[in-house]
């Protein structure tokens, strides 16, 4: 094997894209030219294993703005003004180094935002941990959260919602994935495809150091071994973040956005692969090329090599192409807020990028020719639901009570306050429903709207994913849909999250494949299109008996449109003597739990994969407008969507999250539902709502107007007793310390 070829194999290139390479340029890639590639070429860059596949996701309507492509997608706000917005991932760095790793995957993901023109206003994180009794996933909790907190809390942005799952699955390869929100004025949007010859290259933000270096092409697609901790090559590759410096370039950013728009033609965040990846990109989608003297690259450290600077991830950088003779006044602007602002070369009508070092040239590169890998032929089969071979016999449920309380402490239930009361919530005084809350919602006016706001609501099933994808990707897009009409919320877009194993097993790209004919059908009938999002492959564990994949992990984060935020009510219950009634979208033709938490923690391995209802979007479809109407007739005084536990849990959640604990006494007495599927049978479209006796008529013809199923569940108390008779009854207290005994804070 020829050196130039062991170089290559070591970045991480196939020897058939090695020779595709060679047969594109038609020579041999110089040293740098060959970093360049492997990075550009790499999973985390170029998506080359799930391209095909993203490109059937639903991402048009009428108010879509700006679809996947860009550093982030936008949909209308308004008459005038859009929202960006996006989720990414940084699971590798977060395992290898888990403060940092965190924390830059925030200062990206806002750079994604502001990139845009548009100003950040919330975040959100999406977090899957191991087994937390295991020491090095305590250390990995606690390292995460304080980096999303450190970073967000300084750049004063706040963190308005998220969801955190434990799975044996993630022991070796937790997932870490920030969603962030942002708002701008439509006549000051900025993409990175708008560049044109003769204008001039500069960077932004921070000097170059040498952290981070391979961050995307090696780190990013790493196998962690089982039994063993990350080396410090591991670690060198993790970027180091800091927030302040990034607050100064984002006000500088938008800054000169707002003061010289005319003037600056293209701008791209220096992130994975820094440097290479900005000017391939912006070249690339101009269509033009650029000439680049690395020498004029602001650096930290001395004796910087030119792969370094090719290569480095440091963060809080820009690349910017902006109109030739105007430097000067961008220079003015980036000084007044601290950041570096040096011009290192020039765009060209011809598509080739060329840079040179040290007077010597190091680069030339045909940029069309050589962006995009070779296509791979991966095969994709149709994903195969296995069902149980036999079904065992499953005694109903005993001892109510304790398993009640079980299922309240579990990490994806129970109360999150020990990690949410890290994260600045208020800042920026907009917050209406933060972390905790049925979705995240956030005020922001619209021409001639005072009171309208967004909102926005995560949700995943892995382990219901690694059995029906299909199903998962159902229940998400559902759950999202409610959740946000729970707030009054009309959904208007999504962005999506993808955490999954190695694309050559051919499992894995089939599970994916389900999961977008899912969302599509989701997204089409909640009118509510995927315009950007994020893919994290290589997510896997190797150990003797070989690599083991996580189960397919998708956040999907979904946007709503509320018209007055004052309307919006709490999740949680308020006030003694009211009505508590389900709401249903359609009732189940079920006669046991299946895939329900309470199932698949008691019941005997595999049994609880069993028969599911098939979602009914029409059916969710009525249940989302009736919730939204309610709403505008301020008809509840709470309301929540039924998950993870089903209903028991989901009224003791509601007794014991708010700042006072209630009793609740219901009669449940006359139902013929086995015991266990009355009380945590899990299934789509069923919401818990508060009202007022008073208001009980208006509710019924709510309910009959849109074609819904109701049935009063029972009334809160002062009595300290949560009650459903003949099921289960105990003191408030017991369910309450149950809830937070998990994260306690």
């Amino acid at each position: 094997m020829n050196t130039d070829l062991k170089l290559a194999l070591s970045l991480g290139l196939s020897e058939e894209e090695w020779e595709y390479l060679k047969s594109q340029l038609e020579r041999l890639p110089s040293f740098e030219e060959l970093q360049m590639i492997a990075v550009m070429w790499s999973e985390h860059c170029s998506y080359k294993s799930s391209k095909f596949l993203l490109k059937r996701l639903h991402s048009a309507g009428d108010q879509v703005l700006q679809g996947p492509g860009e550093n982030a997608g936008l949909v209308a706000w308004g008459e005038d003004q859009a929202l960006a917005f996006k989720i990414e991932s940084h699971n590798h760095p977060s395992f290898v180094e888990p403060f940092q790793g965190a924390a830059t995957g925030v200062g990206g993901i806002l750079r994604d935002i502001f990139t845009m023109g548009a100003r950040p206003v919330a975040l959100a994180n999406y977090l899957r941990f191991g087994n937390l009794r295991l020491k090095n996933q305590q250390r990995l909790l606690d390292g995460v959260v304080s980096g999303i907190s450190h970073y967000g809390n300084c750049m004063g942005i706040p963190m308005l919602g998220g969801q955190v799952q434990t799975d044996p699955c993630y022991d070796h390869n937790i997932l870490v994935n920030v969603f962030a929100l942002g708002v701008l004025d439509r006549s000051k949007l900025f993409r990175s495809n708008s560049a044109k010859p003769g204008a001039k290259v500069m960077i932004w933000g921070a000097p170059t150091g040498r952290d981070g270096i391979h961050g995307a092409s090696l780190l990013a697609s790493a196998e962690f071994e089982a039994e063993s901790g990350q080396d410090r090559e591991q670690k060198i590759r993790v970027q180091v973040g800091d927030p302040f410096r990034e607050k100064l370039l984002m006000e500088a950013c938008l800054e000169c956005m707002s003061e010289l728009s005319d003037e600056l033609l293209a701008i791209q965040d220096m992130g994975a692969a820094g440097l290479t990846c900005s000017t391939m990109e912006i070249a690339d989608k101009s269509r033009l090329g650029m000439k680049i003297d690395l020498d004029k690259v602001p650096v930290r450290e001395e004796g910087m090599q030119a792969f370094e600077l090719l290569l480095s991830e440091s963060q809080e950088r820009m690349l910017a192409v902006v109109q030739d003779g105007q430097e000067e006044k961008f220079r003015r602007i980036l000084h007044k807020w601290g950041c570096v602002a040096e011009c290192i070369g020039e765009t060209t009508a011809e598509p080739t990028l060329k840079m040179s070092f040290q007077g010597e040239p190091l680069v030339n590169l045909p940029v069309s020719q050589v962006m995009e890998p070779p296509k791979l032929a991966l095969e994709v089969q149709k994903f195969e639901v296995e069902r149980p071979a036999q079904k065992a016999e499953i005694q109903d449920v005993r001892e109510e009570w304790q398993v009640l309380k079980y299922l309240l402490a579990l990490p994806g239930i129970a109360s999150k306050r020990g990690l949410f009361r890290q994260y600045d919530s208020t800042v920026g005084a907009a917050s209406v429903q933060g972390p905790g809350g049925e979705a995240g919602v956030l005020w922001l006016p619209q021409k001639n709207l005072d009171f309208a706001g967004a909102a926005f609501k995560g949700a995943w099933d892995e382990v219901v994913a690694e059995w029906n994808p299909f199903l998962a990707a159902q229940l998400a897009i559902t759950e999202c849909a409610r959740s946000l009409a729970c707030v009054g919320a009309r959904p208007i877009g999504l962005t999506d999250g993808v955490n999954l194993g190695n694309p050559n097993n051919p499992k894995v790209l089939s599970q994916f494949e389900a999961i977008i004919e899912a969302m599509n059908e989701g997204m089409k009938a909640f009118n509510a299109p995927c315009v950007s999002g994020n893919v994290s492959l290589f997510n896997q564990t190797k150990s003797e008996a070989g690599s083991v994949d996580i189960f397919p992990t998708v956040f999907i984060v979904m946007l709503g449109e509320i018209e007055d935020v004052r309307k919006c009510r709490p999740k949680s219950f308020q006030e003694s003597g009211n009505d508590v009634w389900l709401l249903e979208a359609k009732p189940p033709n079920l006669e046991m739990p299946f895939g329900s938490l309470y199932a698949r923690r008691f019941w005997p391995e595999h049994q609880w994969r069993g028969d599911w209802p098939e979602v009914d979007w029409q059916a969710e479809k009525s249940l989302v407008e009736a919730l939204i109407k309610a709403h505008e007739d301020e008809l509840f005084v709470s309301v929540r969507d039924v998950a993870d536990g089903g209903l028991a849990v989901a009224l003791a959640e509601a007794c014991v999250s708010g700042e006072k604990p209630f009793g609740f006494d219901g009669d449940w007495s006359t139902s013929q539902k086995r015991r266990d599927l009355l009380l945590f049978g899990e299934f789509s479209g069923r919401v818990v709502v508060e009202i007022r006796p008073e208001q009980r008529a208006s509710f019924l013809k709510l309910s009959r107007e849109y074609q819904l199923h109701s049935w009063r569940l029972g009334k809160l108390t002062d009595t300290g007793v949560f009650r459903l008779r003949p099921l289960c009854q105990g003191p408030v207290e017991e369910l309450k310390a149950a809830w937070e005994s998990c994260f306690p804070v």
